[in-house]
């Protein structure tokens, strides 16, 4: 939604955004996480239906380019999908699994 957007790109520095024409492929950005040194929330959305074409890729890199120059060292991406194509994303990246 809008309010959830607003308040997770306020304190990003830089976001990045997929398209094609006018149509919306997908975004990302890093956004630093308070009260953890080093340490940023790493978000990627790809469009649904542009998934499994290397756009969140290419996003996930330009991010944590943009992160590790700012001194960003940890990372954590939040997910509530439990997509098979979103959860193998993430595993290939040597992220780990961390419920709360």
């Amino acid at each position: 939604g809008k309010e959830e957007m607003t308040f997770l790109t306020e304190k990003c520095d830089e976001l990045i955004i997929c398209k094609s024409g006018d149509e919306l492929l997908g975004f990302g950005f890093y956004r630093p996480l308070e009260n953890y040194e080093k340490t940023g929330n790493a978000y990627t959305y790809i469009a649904e239906a542009k998934r499994n074409q290397g756009y969140g890729s290419k996003l996930h890199t330009e991010i944590f380019q943009i992160a590790e120059a700012a001194g960003i060292e940890h990372f954590v991406a939040r997910t509530v999908s439990s997509s098979e194509i979103e959860q193998n994303f993430y595993k290939k990246r040597d992220y780990q699994n961390w419920y709360i």
